[in-house]
């Protein structure tokens, strides 16, 4: 069996066991669930892309990343995390910086 197969089998046999304790998991709720698993987003086009991509604002010769992209959201925790650094001149082996990294690292955003 092909993983995704092994995946929807294992989905339908849990819910089924569910069911017998939830009565709203019926055959069209877990049908619902199956669709959702197996649900692909759309392609994204070249032209698509090219648009999401700017210009650096530092380097003016090279491209950026959109900033919906796994990189860009690493670089804007980092940044995050900087600023917080220098904006309270926190110590990063006191717990409440630690603490307060993992929640901007959560939320991907502190307010003050």
């Amino acid at each position: 069996m092909a993983q995704k197969e092994m995946i929807e089998y294992e989905v339908r046999e849990i819910l089924r066991y569910q069911s017998k304790f939830y009565k709203e998991i019926d055959d069209k709720f877990v049908d619902k669930i199956i669709d959702i698993i197996n649900l692909k987003a759309p392609a994204i086009d070249e032209k698509s892309i090219n648009e999401m991509i700017g210009d650096c604002a530092i380097l003016k010769d090279e491209r950026r990343a959109f900033k919906n992209s796994i990189t860009a959201t690493k670089s804007m925790i980092f940044q995050i995390i900087n600023n917080t650094i220098q904006k309270y001149q926190l110590d990063p082996t006191d717990n409440l910086y630690i603490d307060a990294m993992n929640i901007i690292i959560k939320k991907g955003q502190i307010n003050i």
